[in-house]
């Protein structure tokens, strides 16, 4: 008997379902605490989301440099990126 329509195989397409094995299944060892990052690292990575925000908040579309320019002043003191953040608010006023 012909297929109903050119679309249809009267064939089913196999199961590509397979059942687990649990024996071969294994817990994922912890991560390594040597491969964590220290914490000037996580400092920096705030520093840049928070001046990021800002900027963002403010409606300061990035440019090609920005992202380096971030980058480069999270890795500063946290008073200085603090007096940064605080400048770029009050240059906006309320926008941001």
């Amino acid at each position: 008997m012909p297929p109903t329509s050119l679309c249809q195989d009267p064939t089913p397409a196999p199961s590509t379902y397979r059942t687990p094995n649990w024996a071969e299944d294994y817990l994922l060892a912890p991560p390594m605490g040597s491969t964590r990052r220290a914490e000037p690292k996580a400092r920096e990575d705030r520093n840049r989301l928070e001046l990021h925000a800002v900027l963002t908040a403010c409606a300061v579309p990035p440019r090609a440099g920005d992202l380096h320019a971030l980058r480069q002043l999270s890795t500063l003191d946290q008073g200085t990126v603090d007096t940064v953040i605080a400048w770029m608010r009050s240059a906006h006023g309320d926008a941001c």
